[in-house]
């Protein structure tokens, strides 16, 4: 340290005597460039000498010199991406311009095209027209246009007066006595009596716990509906099973089944709900035209819905097949454990043909509850017991020789299964005229046996034979067609003579005499079922 002190104040002695020594005598250039030098070298050694040994060395600084005025490089960036986005839109220009010519040229060769094809068909139709005309007389064909327009018009004219001849129609309220609607009635009760006795059930039936308020107790409480008491009503199932079989049991319960989800319903039901210009319609004929035209009317209208095609195609199966499952799931619980197994402990070809019988039930009795809808009258549906005598019942109808009404069924070998009573219709009480006049779709009544008896216009019974046409046995006689064209083949095979196995007589399937045997007109075999018949001349015509 001692010799840094000494060197600074050397050096600043040194200095101070150059500074403090009288003026020289003026030098040339090269002397004076070489004393600044000096004294600039001096200087530095003196700032030198004062500075701490540790401080490090400070490097200058260079600072940045900005300049105002604009880079060349920034302005150029911007001009050439402008340059370039404008060379892309001259190039979609044209694109696009190239396009729209191609298309127009594309359009104007498909207007000629469309153009000549339009004469092609022209001239096609000339020549089909030519074609057809050829070889005919043409007084000929006028005629046969005269013809289909004739019978057009009348087509038409009859549909007008059937649709505008409804006010001209009897007020005497009697449209069911002239015998059509007794036809329908004896043709649909006939034929659910057919279809009944080829109703099959199942092999064991037993008699579960049944409730009051499920299908099964509704109709068990139809079927016996003098006997108050539930548990009473389930002692006369098992008395009557034990004593008449499954197949008379099911045959009633399918008959309670038409009473009350058929007969005893709406259908079909037509009537608005809460319309309030149908109602104001209705009120100004009535007004205007009197009650007469207003009822008829109704009926006209009705009319024209049962008699559309949507009604019998669709709506009737359709109501059919819903019944039919309804009463499979009902009746269930009485031929196995199983409360949903619908097959009732048989095959599923027996139970396919059970089912099949069904719906052509149901079908039949909602098309003759649409036919009673249509009449002027009420009517009841009665269902008897099993075991209930056929007891001769006078009606208030007079045929035209004079004789009161008999069934020709009337004997000892049948069972009064049920009945359908034409009665004249009430008015309402208290009494509304428009009500009166509207269809009334539920017009099943119910009335005592006295009752029945006095003010009955007609009176069909519906018979089923006491002895049981469809037992354990008879399963067997429901032979597939398959099974059938297997033996069929065994039998006419090699002309081999078949052999018939020796079994024990079983009953069979009574038939009415019109159908006990179906023959093939090709190859003379005999079909128990008309069914069969029909699958088979269609695989013998394949």
């Amino acid at each position: 340290m001692k010799v840094v002190a000494e060197s600074n104040v050397s050096a600043s002695n040194a200095i101070s005597r150059v500074s403090t020594a009288p003026s020289p005598e003026p030098l040339d250039k090269g002397k004076l460039a070489s004393a600044n030098n000096a004294n600039k070298i001096a200087s530095k050694n003196t700032r030198q000498a004062s500075r701490p040994l540790n401080q490090q060395k400070q490097t200058p600084k260079r600072r940045a010199q900005v300049s105002n005025d604009p880079s060349p490089t920034a302005e150029a960036i911007p001009r050439a991406c402008l340059r370039q986005k404008s060379l892309e839109l001259n190039t979609l220009r044209q694109t696009w311009h190239h396009e729209v010519d191609s298309l127009r040229n594309t359009i104007s060769q498909h207007t000629q095209t469309e153009l000549s094809l339009r004469a092609e068909f022209q001239h096609l139709v000339i020549a089909r027209q030519a074609h057809e005309l050829a070889g005919k007389d043409p007084l000929e064909y006028e005629l046969f246009q005269l013809n289909q327009t004739v019978w057009s018009l009348n087509r038409r004219v009859h549909k007008m007066q059937k649709l505008a001849g409804f006010a001209k129609i009897g007020t005497d309220g009697e449209r069911g006595a002239e015998g059509v609607e007794r036809r329908v009635v004896d043709e649909a009760v006939e034929r659910i009596a057919k279809k009944l006795q080829l109703l099959g059930c199942g092999r064991d039936v037993v008699v579960p716990r049944i409730e009051e308020n499920s299908d099964v107790g509704g109709l068990l409480r139809t079927v016996f509906e003098d006997i108050p008491e539930a548990k009473d009503r389930v002692g006369m199932l098992r008395n009557t099973l034990a004593k008449f079989g499954a197949g008379m049991l099911v045959r009633t319960f399918v008959l309670a089944a038409l009473r009350d989800w058929v007969f005893a319903t709406a259908f079909p039901d037509y009537s608005p709900r809460n319309v309030k210009l149908l109602e104001a319609y209705r009120n100004m004929i009535l007004t205007h035209d009197g009650w007469n035209s207003l009822h008829n009317l109704e009926f006209v209208a009705y009319d024209s819905l049962i008699d559309n095609n949507d009604f019998k195609e669709v709506l009737v199966p359709r109501r059919a097949k819903e019944l039919t499952a309804r009463l499979s799931r009902a009746l269930a619980p009485l031929f196995s454990d199983d409360p949903v197994a619908e097959t009732w402990g048989d095959g599923l070809e027996v139970a396919e043909e059970r089912r099949f019988r069904l719906t052509e039930i149901f079908e039949t009795g909602l098309h003759l509850k649409a036919s009673m809808v249509r009449i002027d009258q009420s009517f009841e549906f009665v269902i008897f017991p099993p075991g209930t005598s056929p007891i001769r019942e006078r009606t208030s109808d007079i045929d035209d020789q004079g004789t009161g009404y008999a069934d020709p069924e009337q004997n000892g070998d049948n069972w009064l299964a049920a009945s359908i009573h034409l009665y004249k219709i009430d008015a309402s009480s208290p009494r509304d005229g428009l009500k009166d006049a509207l269809v009334q779709s539920r017009n099943s009544v119910k009335r005592s046996a006295d009752e029945r008896t006095e003010a009955s216009l007609y009176i069909k019974k519906l018979l089923l034979p006491k002895t049981e046409t469809v037992t354990q046995d008879d399963r067997q006689d429901w032979i597939s067609d398959d099974e059938e064209e297997r033996r069929s083949d065994k039998e006419y095979e090699g002309g081999k003579t078949p052999s018939v196995p020796q079994q024990p007589p079983q009953r069979r399937i009574m038939l009415p005499e019109s159908e006990k045997q179906h023959d093939c007109p090709i190859c003379s075999r005999r079909f128990a079922h008309p069914r069969s018949l029909q699958q088979h001349s269609k695989k013998v015509e394949l």
